[in-house]
């Protein structure tokens, strides 16, 4: 059904949680784009929950004096998990749209998330595009393929798909499943984690490319690849301590292999990495990116196993 046919008094009420940390500037984007929404007003709540900015992101939100707009101002930064738990328990309606501080959005977004759980119950996870960047083109054409886009029509979405960035959960799933888990506090996880654990509970993740956003945020590739180590190192251990088959599903047993360990190895990684980075603003052969990633969250791993004695 699209969201031209549904009678305005039959649209659910919704409350849009948007995430942020040091994201005024994006911010200033998207919450007029949120109130321009030709969504009822009586029936939408925005919530932005805010980490402790530093770059003005509490000042600039206090200017606005909406009755659908509601700001939470942490002091201090928190992990996302926490931020989206946080607006998540303010919320007041039984549909909930979470977005990240970093994302724009393109016309009748909420209505599109909203149009799709008529059909079942589910999670709605929406498009999320990084924005065009000279620099960053080849790295961000290959994020723009990853996750649920490698997933073809009619297929189910397996639970390690399952981004917040952009998605929509019915209140009644969050009741059953629990919200995001707060142990999560290093990069990456919390989203992987609360996937597998819809998968597991046998609710369907739908994908909705019309309910598209922009994302802006864009990390060098050096930036990216410590991320990467940083979630292998402390993020994948509780991954997999809490789901032991996202051991094969991250093809962490491929690192068991005498010529992958070859492949890990800093001379090989490091001549990659540079060969990589002067061809950032070129074309890129995904496998390229694919090794990066296994690389470092596969080393982290590694690195956590052995300071545990694993």
């Amino acid at each position: 059904m699209s969201p031209e046919e549904i009678d305005d008094e039959c649209l659910p009420s919704v409350s849009v949680v948007v995430s942020s940390f040091n994201q005024r500037l994006i911010l200033q984007c998207l919450v007029p784009q949120l109130l321009a929404e030709k969504y009822p007003k009586e029936k939408l709540e925005i919530i932005i929950v805010d980490g402790g900015s530093k770059d003005g992101t509490r000042d600039w939100l206090s200017t606005f004096h909406y009755p659908c707009l509601n700001s939470l101002l942490e002091n201090e930064r928190r992990s996302r998990a926490a931020l989206r738990n946080h607006g998540i328990r303010a919320a007041t309606n039984d549909l909930l749209i979470m977005l990240d501080g970093d994302h724009t959005i393109e016309t009748d977004f909420i209505h599109q998330h909203v149009a799709r759980h008529r059909e079942c119950e589910c999670v709605v996870l929406g498009e999320s595009q990084f924005s065009n960047h000279w620099r960053f083109r080849a790295l961000n054409r290959y994020l723009n393929t990853r996750g649920v886009r490698k997933v073809p029509c009619g297929k189910p979405i397996p639970g390690r798909y399952f981004r917040t960035g952009n998605c929509s959960v019915p209140r009644s799933i969050l009741e059953r499943i629990g919200l995001f888990d707060e142990t999560f506090t290093s990069w990456g996880g919390e989203d992987l984690d609360f996937g597998v654990r819809l998968e597991e509970a046998g609710i369907a993740i739908v994908y909705e490319p019309r309910a598209k956003a922009w994302h802006h945020h864009h990390r060098s590739l050096n930036d990216l690849l410590r991320n990467l180590r940083t979630y292998g190192e402390k993020s994948v251990p509780r991954l997999v301590e809490k789901h032991p088959q996202l051991y094969r599903e991250l093809n962490l047993h491929e690192l068991e292999k005498p010529w992958i360990h070859f492949l890990m190895q800093a001379p090989f990684y490091h001549f990659i990495r540079l060969m990589t980075h002067f061809l950032l603003p070129l074309h890129i052969s995904p496998i390229v990116f694919d090794y990066l990633h296994l690389r470092q969250y596969g080393v982290g791993f590694l690195h956590s196993r052995e300071k545990r004695g694993k």
